[in-house]
């Protein structure tokens, strides 16, 4: 759940995989359209979630990834992508994230990967305000 009473949810499904739900009514406010920057050969091909995760900054941020095209989306708080990790080797099956303290205009993700590895990555903020 973020700050503003939304909770985040993931389905191993193809369509409408990332959902938010307003937490008081359990009313569905929104579906995350996965598909925003797909070449025409993916579209068919849509990902399967495993996981999902608000960032760790007020939710500024959502992170999801599952199997089937093994990537890993991140999109801003009101669910307009902003960026693809695509080309896994295997699903992803688990992420984490955490507010980098060396700076405040970034966010740490870790990506557990199918076939046991662990990725890490940092996302710096183009707008320290975001």
């Amino acid at each position: 759940m973020n700050c503003f009473g939304e909770v985040l949810t993931a389905s191993w499904r193809k369509n409408e995989p990332l959902q938010i739900w307003d937490f008081e009514t359990a009313n569905l406010k929104t579906s995350i359209d996965w598909n925003f920057k797909e070449n025409t050969e993916n579209i068919k091909a849509s990902t399967q979630l495993y996981c999902c995760k608000y960032s760790k900054d007020l939710g500024k941020l959502i992170f999801a990834g599952g199997s089937q095209v093994n990537s890993v989306k991140i999109f801003n708080w009101e669910g307009k992508g902003v960026a693809t990790i695509d080309k896994l080797s295997h699903a992803c099956v688990a992420l984490d994230s955490s507010n980098d303290f060396s700076t405040k205009n970034h966010q740490l993700l870790a990506i557990g990967g199918g076939e046991g590895a662990i990725r890490m990555f940092r996302i710096k903020y183009n707008n320290p305000n975001f």
